[in-house]
């Protein structure tokens, strides 16, 4: 179709003209159907095509934007970014506790030498003071309310004196070893070897401290190919060992084979028809013979029965 046909269709389909109406009067114009030089299915075609360009803008974004949101932590990221801030678990009880701290007012600072004393007020209720300890080498923070050693979360008086400070991220004395991912590897080694408490507990803690350094050695295994074969030998040679010492394996003796009771055997062969030696292991059933229909003897059958009566010929 040419674009003076295409524009003359679409003039007549925005008054409510149908297709088929507007194909017989192009052809009562040209003098008939014979001369008109495209179809009804061409002009079907151009409308789905047109229909198709109007909603092409709308689908290529939301084509890129399911690419680039594919990934969970990039669309976690992008919220954060530009929409809604996620945060997860006790992050927020921070997001709460820097809401509150507006309402902190730093009444004076007193200055030390390797140390610098924030008395911060709630209200400005004089019974509601609160002291903030800021030690400038370590960059540690104490207040006398001790929620940080409470809870393990900075309070909205620390919290007040970091935006004072004009502080960009957290430092590292107020982001407990709890709060991030490798919070088991701190896990108390003395607790773990202890007697006491519940051996299940017990077993499951030191399990997921050993999985975590597992972890650790297999991603630093698997750089390289011969690191990988090398550690992987220590691995098989230490875990046959250790089961071996705790018994969770049977003992090898030098013929290679090991004893008849723990050895697991094969199961019991089971016919698929059912009969009465069907559950009989094979070696005790003997060789099935065959029955002669004519006299009941076993050996032959009835086409060589030799007691059957000849038969005299016509």
């Amino acid at each position: 179709m040419s674009d003076v046909d295409i524009a003359h269709m679409e003039s007549m389909r925005q008054v409510g003209i149908s297709i088929p109406k507007i194909y017989e009067s192009i052809a009562a114009q040209v003098g008939g159907f014979n001369l008109v030089p495209f179809t009804k299915r061409d002009m079907y075609n151009e409308v789905r095509r047109q229909r198709a360009m109007e909603n092409g803008d709308v689908n290529a974004a939301l084509r890129v934007l399911e690419d680039f949101l594919r990934n969970n932590e990039e669309e976690l990221d992008f919220r954060s970014s530009y929409g809604m801030p996620v945060f997860k678990r006790s992050s927020w009880r921070y997001r709460e506790s820097l809401k509150r701290c507006v309402r902190v007012t730093i009444l004076e600072c007193i200055e030390g030498e390797d140390r610098c004393v924030y008395v911060t007020q709630k209200y400005r209720r004089p019974n509601s003071r609160w002291d903030v300890v800021h030690m400038k080498r370590k960059e540690e923070f104490f207040c006398s309310c001790l929620r940080m050693e409470s809870f393990g979360l900075p309070c909205v008086h620390i919290l007040a004196i970091l935006v004072r400070l004009d502080i960009d991220s957290l430092p590292k004395s107020l982001v407990l070893a709890r709060w991030s991912k490798a919070a088991k590897e701190d896990l108390c080694y003395e607790l773990l070897s202890s007697q006491y408490g519940d051996a299940g507990v017990l077993y499951w803690s030191r399990l997921g401290a050993f999985l975590q350094h597992c972890k650790r050695l297999a991603k630093a295994a698997c750089i390289r190919d011969e690191d990988f074969r090398q550690y992987l030998a220590k691995v098989v040679e230490d875990t046959c060992l250790l089961e071996k010492t705790n018994g969770l394996r049977v003992a090898v003796f030098g013929t290679g084979v090991s004893n008849s009771g723990g050895r697991v055997r094969d199961p019991v062969s089971v016919r698929t028809k059912g009969t009465e030696c069907g559950n009989e292991p094979l070696g005790s059933r003997g060789i099935k013979r065959c029955k002669c229909s004519t006299c009941g003897c076993l050996g032959h059958r009835r086409t060589r029965c030799p007691n059957t009566p000849p038969t005299s010929a016509p």
